[in-house]
């Protein structure tokens, strides 16, 4: 449900709202120039056309009850509590009934007639801000008694805790004094019936476009098209007000800051992407929803409490996480076991897809210490997902595979390298299905299977040497040419049925870290290897590419013997 309407300030600030800042939300920000162009904005229009009606910008709330006040906050909070500051200002120049008019925009229930003894604030600002603002701003003090309180606190100059509190401390001294300089009485005073004109402007004539959602999905959707600057807020954002907004407030700013420290560790689209991984550890089937939904059916109900939620779910998730992402497992006794392991994570990362970290994050943090088990896991899953990356599994088709693999861990948590898990490992069927397509057409393959295939074959036949497989220009090469021109010798050696089969196998195939030279690809062989597969000061990069320069002559016999060690090479390291 998605509701929108333009709105008067006295439709705002009235008893069908109770506004409340989640804590994702940043500090309030705006400084003493907001402050000021808000109040020259709204003076100016208001002292040439007070009877014409003013836009003062848009706010987006989600209510999960339409019938509800209560409503959530997702965009508008620095303009809905600067708004606020400004009435406060205002009423602390009004006296009797007026001053209680004022005081209905910030108080709910706080009517004149009735005056009941516990009105609320109509807006809440994040927890952390709370009080200070319910005690300098919202406070009510009768007649000249709340303008001395706004004055001593403007003016002391202490000092404050946090940039949010000195903002709005700064921006209610903004406005006192732009109150008393357009407002003067001529006598050192305020003309509070020109003052009340004011008001009656803002609360008339002044209006907003209110958005209300029943879904916070649905809002920051609504909120990131209406605001194109800036971080959009992520479902870890929104997830984060529910988890954190459920603590005891005393722990709160404690638990905010350990939520921030795992955001800068992970980075900010890392941490989002955690969410994503989490919730199908916990899932495990494609999402029907959004992450945000999901996570408040499915995942957060599985926990004793959200700081149990925090302090062992989230922390180890997100650490993994950036280990596994920054290939940075940390070093042990064996760092041997220890490179290898961090070198199959950079393959892994290299794969066009990231459905592999779900499984791996909950193994690492079930078994993160066991470097011998982490080890032979990292092996099993880079085979496996290489397997369906060169294959071309479809998401759905992933998903399923990689969940039986967390149900087995979840439902067998005592599974270690003696009794291993049996959902990671490839079926008799799937082997030979993988060696086919090795043994195919790999040139055909799209850039990223293709690339995978053969910089990972040259990394199993370096054999312990760390070429660049991070190349800043690679491009894939035929040794035998697409294309043979009459009277060459690729035409002597190679009949044309001979150059069909074999031209797009991997045998013929080698990397380089050069860009294509389209001149030199129809080379002869002894030319080719010499001007075009060897780089500068006779240097090769990749061993492939080395074992094809130490070749005497480039024929039929040799490149299948070529296909055949390869895949052997293959089946070696993949346990195929």
């Amino acid at each position: 449900m998605i509701k929108g309407e333009e709105l008067p300030i006295k439709n705002i600030f009235n008893d069908q709202f109770e506004y409340h800042i989640p804590v994702y939300q940043r500090p309030y920000a705006w400084q003493e120039e907001h402050a000021e162009t808000l109040f020259d904005n709204l003076f100016d229009f208001y002292s040439q056309t007070a009877n014409d009606d003013y836009f003062l910008g848009s706010i987006v709330l989600m209510k999960k009850n339409p019938n509800d006040d209560y409503a959530d906050v997702t965009d508008g909070q620095q303009r809905l509590i600067t708004l606020t500051i400004l009435l406060a200002s205002i009423s602390a120049y009004l006296r009797g009934d007026n001053q209680k008019y004022c005081y209905e925009f910030i108080w709910r229930g706080y009517k004149p007639s009735k005056n009941p003894p516990n009105p609320e604030p109509r807006l809440f600002i994040r927890p952390k801000d709370k009080i200070f603002f319910k005690d300098n701003i919202q406070q009510k003090f009768t007649d000249d008694a709340k303008l001395t309180e706004l004055k001593n606190f403007v003016s002391n100059l202490n000092v404050i805790e946090n940039e949010s509190r000195a903002n709005i401390r700064a921006n209610c001294r903004v406005f006192l004094n732009k109150i008393e300089e357009n407002f003067s009485d001529g006598a050192g005073g305020v003309d509070e019936n020109k003052l009340l004109g004011f008001l009656n402007f803002i609360s008339e004539h002044c209006y907003i476009v209110t958005v209300i959602t029943d879904a916070k999905d649905t809002a920051f959707r609504v909120f990131n098209v209406l605001n194109t600057t800036g971080l959009d807020l992520t479902p870890a954002d929104i997830i984060k007000s529910d988890v954190i907004g459920s603590i005891e407030t005393s722990k709160q700013d404690d638990y905010a800051n350990k939520w921030e420290e795992l955001e800068i560790k992970a980075t900010r689209q890392g941490f989002n992407d955690v969410f994503t991984h989490l919730r199908m550890v916990y899932v495990k089937k494609k999402a029907q929803g959004s992450v945000i939904d999901e996570f408040e059916k499915f995942v957060m109900p599985k926990m004793p409490s959200a700081e149990y939620f925090i302090d062992k779910v989230l922390t180890p998730y997100s650490e993994y996480y950036a280990e596994i992402k920054n290939k940075s497992y940390p070093n042990t006794n064996n760092s041997a076991k220890v490179d290898e392991i961090n070198f199959l994570l950079m393959w892994l990362n290299k794969i066009d897809n990231f459905d592999w970290i779900a499984p791996t994050l909950k193994f690492f943090v079930d078994k993160h210490n066991d470097v011998d088990y982490i080890l032979w896991f990292m092996k099993k899953m880079e085979r496996l997902a290489a397997f369906m990356h060169i294959t071309a599994f479809t998401v759905n088709q992933r998903i399923d595979r990689y969940a039986k693999i967390i149900s087995e861990m979840e439902n067998n948590p005592s599974h270690n390298l003696n009794a291993p898990l049996k959902e990671i490992e490839l079926t008799d069927a799937k082997k030979t299905e993988f060696m086919n397509a090795l043994n195919g057409e790999i040139y055909g393959l799209t850039a990223r299977r293709r690339n995978y295939i053969i910089l990972r074959l040259d990394s199993f036949v370096a054999a312990g040497a760390t070429p660049d497989y991070n190349p800043h220009i690679l491009s894939i090469e035929h040794v035998l040419p697409q294309t043979v021109n009459p009277g060459s010798q690729w035409e002597a050696l190679w009949t044309d049925d001979e150059r069909i089969f074999w031209t797009h196998r991997i045998a013929n195939l080698v990397p380089l870290t050069r860009r294509k030279n389209s001149a030199a690809q129809n080379f002869d062989f002894d030319k080719k290897k010499k001007e075009y597969f060897t780089g500068k000061n006779g240097t090769i990069s990749y061993p492939l590419t080395s074992q094809v320069v130490h070749e005497n002559t480039w024929t039929p016999a040799v490149v299948s013997a070529r296909q055949k060690n390869l895949l052997n090479v293959f089946k070696t390291n993949w346990e195929l």
